[in-house]
């Protein structure tokens, strides 16, 4: 086959991309949602947000004793000891007086690290009305407790054991978390016993905070891969132990991605926190073949002296954008985006941004979020950070415990055809060869995975398939006559790519870009994909042929 080389691209191309991952990912949450049949999942998809109690928020978090009424509701808990107020304020939880401790709160120049006021270990920000409604009803649990079981000692121990969830048979050597979620061989359930993640891999997230690791006892207690943070904020030192960490993670063969803890408030920001991730990058000696999981960009709501975070979502989008197209351009593809249910459903509910979404943290009974998307390249991940205080032989005091699942092409059904991506030509690419795939991702395509599943029967209508050596692009038609005219005009047959179902099972749309040169087709099963380039100035060119599933 003639595979075109990456040349240089268009940003047209780009952001046609970012719009069809974005539809692609609202249509995969809601027919994730239909397929399970869960009618408030789809009406929460189409508001935007997902409804979550505040005691699933919380989960096993700490809460504080008390809130000092001085303290708005809006305002956010960002630590048991510390809320920030919409405009940045850092408030002291039970005085209700500003922090000014610069290891808490930074100074106007330089940010705080992050995890300072949590002492290494990620927490989930949730309103103060909520902790209060939350505080309030454990006080009334606690009392009814100690009314019914005589004394408050015995209601602790009846509660601590229904927190250990059903009995069923675990995984002794994953941990799961105090609300119940367990696991069973390589998938975790949600305390119900519903899967939350199947194929998923138990994994680590990593910082200053958990000192020197051992990561040889770490590997041996069963932990099959780390998140490692390289930093936060623009400029700023690396993270002491992330050399160490990486170096050892790569001597031991642990699969690892990274993440950098962001305090950008506009697109340039954004760029500048990009170009410090290839510049610790390049001194780690971390190219992007190194990195088996993505190079997460942390979205939270931060506290810094004389710096507040966009409220907007759309600002946040641009943040992003800037942040990945710097590291594409260094040459690293694989960057998504971690952050928590909430923030994600408002500061952070924009189409976009929820595209490239992985990893999701939420401490709870039950991983609620469904609006995964995939990293900048296609690659597929499903990352839930279930834990804020594991323990894990090899590393001393608590670290937050990951369970993640990354899709690949293993034993897949006859007839699945791949996507992919060349980000600097813009064209989509389609085949049924996973040698052909696995080729392209490897020469810099990005996977945007299975498109749709075709029939291989030779007795149906063939799909053919065309190269042009001039521009390097593929096309696909099922029209003997077009067929005729493309290798009148010096295109290259191909073959039959694969056929179309005569059942009609799943139309294939077919739309083209009058205003691109070269690269101006897209075959899609998805009929918002189409619709939406359709209103971008695409025309609709009809069904191209049909597949038997999806």
């Amino acid at each position: 086959m003639a595979v075109a080389t990456l040349a240089s691209g268009a940003v047209a191309a780009t952001q046609m991309r970012s719009a069809v991952l974005a539809a692609n990912s609202a249509v995969t949450s809601s027919t994730t949602a239909a397929q399970s049949g869960d009618l408030a999942a789809l009406n929460s998809i189409a508001s935007g947000t997902v409804n979550q109690s505040a005691a699933d928020s919380t989960g096993s978090q700490e809460l504080p004793t008390s809130i000092s009424a001085s303290i708005p509701d809006d305002a956010t808990l960002t630590s048991p000891s510390v809320a920030v107020t919409d405009d940045g304020t850092a408030l002291d939880v039970q005085t209700g007086e500003q922090i000014t401790d610069p290891q808490i709160v930074g100074t106007e120049d330089t940010p705080p690290d992050p995890l300072a006021a949590t002492g290494g270990t990620h927490y989930t920000p949730l309103s103060v009305g909520e902790a209060r409604e939350q505080i309030a009803d454990d006080a009334t649990a606690t009392a009814s407790t100690v009314a019914d079981e005589g004394t408050a000692d015995e209601g602790i121990a009846d509660e601590g054991t229904a927190d250990e969830g059903t009995a069923v048979a675990q995984n002794a050597s994953y941990q799961g978390n105090s609300w119940g979620a367990y696991w069973n061989g390589s998938t975790i359930y949600n305390h119900d016993g519903s899967a939350a993640i199947t194929n998923a891999k138990f994994m680590v997230d990593v910082s200053v905070f958990q000192k020197t690791i051992d990561w040889a006892a770490v590997k041996a207690s069963g932990v099959q891969g780390a998140i490692i943070r390289v930093g936060y904020g623009w400029d700023n030192p690396m993270d002491s132990t992330a050399a160490y960490n990486i170096q050892q993670c790569k001597r031991l063969g642990i699969p690892f991605g990274i993440y950098l803890y962001s305090y950008a408030a506009n697109a340039s920001e954004g760029a500048a926190e990009g170009r410090t991730v290839v510049r610790y990058l390049k001194e780690l000696g971390v190219s992007a073949s190194d990195l088996s999981y993505p190079i997460y960009y942390d979205l939270e709501k931060f506290q810094w002296t004389g710096h507040s975070p966009s409220q907007d979502p759309n600002v946040n989008a641009s943040i992003l954008r800037s942040f990945v197209s710097t590291l594409a351009s260094a040459g690293y593809g694989n960057v998504s985006v971690y952050s928590y249910t909430s923030y994600l459903n408002t500061v952070l509910n924009s189409s976009y941004i929820h595209s490239l979404t992985t990893w999701v943290a939420q401490y709870g009974a039950k991983l609620q979020y469904t609006a995964y998307g995939s990293a900048a390249n296609g690659q597929v991940y499903k990352g839930w950070q279930y834990h804020d205080a594991g323990r894990v032989s090899g590393i001393s005091g608590n670290v937050d415990l990951d369970a993640f699942s990354h899709q690949t092409y293993e034993n897949v059904a006859a007839g699945t055809t791949f996507r992919l991506y060349n980000p600097n030509t813009g064209e989509h690419f389609f085949t049924l060869n996973g040698n052909e795939q696995k080729m392209l991702v490897q020469l810099g395509w990005y996977d945007e995975g299975i498109a749709w599943v075709a029939t291989t029967t030779s007795k149906q209508v063939p799909v053919y398939r065309f190269y042009n050596p001039n521009t390097g692009e593929h096309h696909y038609t099922i029209a003997v006559v077009e067929k005729n005219m493309l290798t009148s005009v010096g295109w290259k047959y191909e073959g039959i790519a694969w056929y179309s179902d005569p059942k009609q099972t799943v139309p294939i749309y077919r739309v083209y870009n009058p205003n691109a040169k070269a690269y101006s087709h897209l075959y899609t099963v998805n009929a918002n994909e189409a619709s939406m380039l359709a209103r971008a100035g695409w025309n609709r060119e009809g069904i191209g042929w049909y597949a038997v599933g999806l």
